[in-house]
């Protein structure tokens, strides 16, 4: 059975793929997240019954454009910029280079029960320490 733990502080969970379905469709997968009675599709992929909308998130390009990796990658807010590459990487050596769609579940782990697997038309590629960056000095 997969495995969430949604309390692990600087780490990002992260899904990319292509999909076709419209953006009604594609966030219908979505509907309930923090409703544990709400039968979400997300919900029975990750074996939970609670999102924290907070954390987690999911964004679609416009008219299901199709971007490389590394722009849409972008798109995550990594803390990190050394994060948001090792992510790119991931996608990268697993033949993942072009999306039109990624979620993300920041402060959470995963760990799938099958490996190869798709989720609403993504592929989980890791999850991935994603420490928050300490900023010194001044602004002025």
């Amino acid at each position: 059975m997969s495995q969430l733990n949604d309390a692990v502080p600087n780490k990002i969970s992260v899904w990319i793929g292509t999909t076709n379905k419209s953006h009604e469709d594609f966030n219908a997968y979505y509907v309930g997240l923090e409703d544990p009675d709400s039968g979400c599709g997300l919900h029975k992929d990750l074996g939970t019954d609670f999102i924290d909308t907070d954390w987690f998130c999911s964004f679609g390009t416009a008219s299901r454009k199709i971007l490389p990796v590394q722009l849409l990658c972008a798109q995550l807010g990594c803390s990190s910029k050394t994060t948001e590459l090792k992510i790119v990487e991931k996608c990268l050596s697993m033949g993942i280079t072009t999306g039109n769609v990624l979620s993300c579940y920041r402060h959470a782990s995963f760990v799938p029960d099958e490996p190869r697997r798709l989720y609403n038309d993504m592929w989980f590629i890791g999850s991935f320490d994603d420490p928050i960056q300490e900023h010194s000095g001044s602004a002025y």
